[in-house]
């Protein structure tokens, strides 16, 4: 994962913030945008990228369920999440 490619995304002006709230319901997803100003989509932008800026030169590695190594972050192939497209899906609706 390149994390300063995403904080780069950020800060674009022309990025959209989206603030999704998706619910399960028996085996389908529903999910609710909110609509942000544009000074609220600048601060979430913001505190994404604060949080994110101390990760640049962490190691990574791949994401185990036994636990988890200290002074990592994890990362998870998207192929290997079920359900992901469903979620993704919901946006949409």
């Amino acid at each position: 994962m390149d994390i300063q490619r995403i904080i780069t995304i950020l800060e674009r002006e022309d990025t959209v913030t989206r603030l999704y709230f998706t619910n399960k319901r028996s085996s389908n997803y529903f999910s609710y945008s909110a609509s942000l100003s544009n000074d609220l989509q600048n601060e979430i932008k913001g505190l994404i990228k604060n949080y994110l800026n101390y990760f640049i030169d962490i190691e990574q590695t791949q994401f185990s369920p036994l636990g988890y190594r200290e002074k990592t972050i994890e990362t998870y192939k998207i192929n290997d999440i079920s359900n992901y497209n469903d979620v993704i899906e919901s946006y949409k609706q």
